[in-house]
């Protein structure tokens, strides 16, 4: 019961701060009860600091964005997004459950860091903008 209060928490907060549409929101219950149920609350709280980190780095330059064209919408992120950012990690987090495999914790950590990098790295580079550079050259 715990774990669908925690889900319903973060889904309507999700949608109050416009982090989610409402198709968002559903599926990121679904995403936030998969984690819940198979990694605990270590993987909610690694979910929690996706979620808080993106919902940021969109937030960071948004008038600027607009004036580009490439602001997300003030809506938030819809079902298909949320899906292909964190669907992988829901299904290894399934996938493990409890007394599972541990490389599946391995695994939906590093698709949480994967999705956070993601979204961080293009919307800070947006709002900062500037000409792309190679570190290697």
């Amino acid at each position: 019961m715990v774990l669908f209060a925690i889900t319903v928490v973060f889904a309507a907060l999700g949608r109050a701060i416009h982090g989610v549409t409402t198709s968002g929101a559903i599926a990121g219950a679904a995403v936030c009860l998969a984690i819940l149920w198979g990694a605990g609350l270590g993987g909610f709280a690694a979910l929690l600091a996706v979620f808080l980190l993106t919902w940021a780095a969109t937030r960071i330059g948004y008038a600027s964005k607009q004036r580009l064209g490439t602001a997300e919408a003030d809506l938030g992120r819809d079902e298909r997004q949320v899906l292909a950012n964190l669907g992988v990690a829901a299904l290894c987090s399934l996938l493990h459950a409890p007394g599972g495999r541990p490389w599946l914790v391995i695994a939906m950590t590093a698709a949480l860091a994967e999705a956070a990098a993601d979204t961080v790295s293009s919307e800070i580079g947006q709002a900062v903008g500037g000409v792309p550079r190679l570190i290697t050259n």
